[in-house]
């Protein structure tokens, strides 16, 4: 009698979840580069190379005060606070991401219990409302820091990108993920 594998070790439902997971970590990591890297940038003095010749902004003195002085162990947390303050979040935003980024650490950490037990599901809700978050955010950024800096956006552009149908380069990425999703 051939040895009977349990159903988690099918190749198809291992790829399945692996998948899941990894597109979740994937939309996790937009989020916060969608958020740190626009707000340092916004308060970069300059660029150097780091040890790897990777680019590393020097950020300003306003940054400690206005952003980094928010939550000084989590800077992550720090620039969303000073995006809640400027209005391109709100506190159903800040839900959002606490509750997204418990369940990035509890894929991270326990990746093997994602993979193997039934009752353990990479969250379709909060990779939607990762999307969610992240868009609100590159249209807030779109149409009050770079239009605002720059004169070439006519009022029909605000108009176009204030209506949602501007998409930032870290939302398109999303959009792309979440139709694979369940793939």
């Amino acid at each position: 009698m051939p040895l009977e594998l349990p159903p988690f070790a099918d190749p198809k439902h291992v790829n399945r979840r692996l998948h899941q997971a990894a597109l979740y970590l994937v939309a996790w990591e937009t989020l916060r580069s969608a958020v740190l890297d626009r707000v340092k940038g916004f308060f970069t003095d300059g660029w150097t190379r780091d040890e790897s010749r990777k680019m590393a902004a020097q950020t300003s003195l306003e940054y400690k005060e206005q952003v980094f002085s928010k939550n000084p162990r989590d800077e992550f947390h720090a620039a969303c606070l000073w995006l809640v303050e400027h209005h391109a979040l709100d506190e159903g935003d800040l839900e959002i991401i606490s509750l997204a980024r418990k369940h990035r650490n509890e894929i991270a950490h326990e990746i093997v219990g994602f993979i193997t037990m039934f009752d353990r599901d990479v969250s379709r809700e909060l990779l939607h409302g990762i999307y969610g978050v992240v868009k609100k955010h590159d249209i807030w950024w779109l149409t009050e820091v770079d239009m605002a800096i720059q004169d070439s956006w006519t009022e029909d552009d605000y108009k176009v990108a204030r209506e949602g149908k501007a998409i930032g380069g870290y939302s398109m990425l999303l959009e792309l993920i979440l139709p694979i999703f369940d793939h």
